[in-house]
């Protein structure tokens, strides 16, 4: 995907806000496109301070529309600076987040951009967020994913005892439901 002369910051983001609009929902090759050129520019930016300091002139450089403070804040790191830039206007606030996160996991993964793409069509963003670390020991959710199927009538009661995975599904431990009624 990438072009061979594509090693300057400036240029790679040109490249991933092309891109945009890019889709509907769900994820797709022009969203795994963007990640990837998104993880090549967070590369380059945390390898060398001034391409770094050529993200930041960029990002002041966004529209600010009908506020008075910029969208990009300069506490952010570069993850969270790099897909706000790519996805800004095209994105909900709360994508690019998730964004920002899958790519930050993927980096302590030892996930490079050349290999990126491989792996989100292999699993898709939520293989870098779900694992990321929480900082908190207790969650809160109201959508679990299993770890395996459970087969149940609509309308009986039955109960589960889970274990939380790494990767943020549930282990099935007990499954139980009572006898249907005649």
């Amino acid at each position: 995907m990438l072009a061979p002369n594509s090693s300057d910051v400036a240029g790679l983001l040109r490249q991933a806000r092309a891109l945009m609009p890019m889709r509907k929902r769900g994820a797709n090759t022009a969203l795994y496109d963007a990640l990837e050129i998104a993880m090549r520019v967070c590369e380059l930016c945390n390898r060398d301070i001034e391409q770094d300091i050529l993200l930041g002139k960029m990002i002041a450089e966004l529209p600010r529309g009908e506020k008075n403070r910029q969208y990009v804040e300069r506490s952010s790191d570069v993850y969270q600076r790099v897909c706000r830039y790519v996805f800004l206007g095209e994105e909900h606030t709360a994508n690019i987040n998730r964004y920002a996160h899958a790519l930050r996991e993927a980096a302590n993964q030892q996930v490079h951009s050349s290999d990126l793409k491989r792996r989100l069509n292999h699993g898709g963003v939520n293989q870098f967020y779900l694992v990321r670390p929480l900082r908190s020991e207790v969650i809160t959710t109201k959508c679990i994913r299993l770890a395996r199927q459970i087969v149940h009538r609509k309308q009986d009661e039955f109960s589960l005892r889970l274990r939380r995975l790494p990767d943020n599904s549930y282990d099935v431990l007990e499954f139980s439901q009572p006898e249907p009624q005649p």
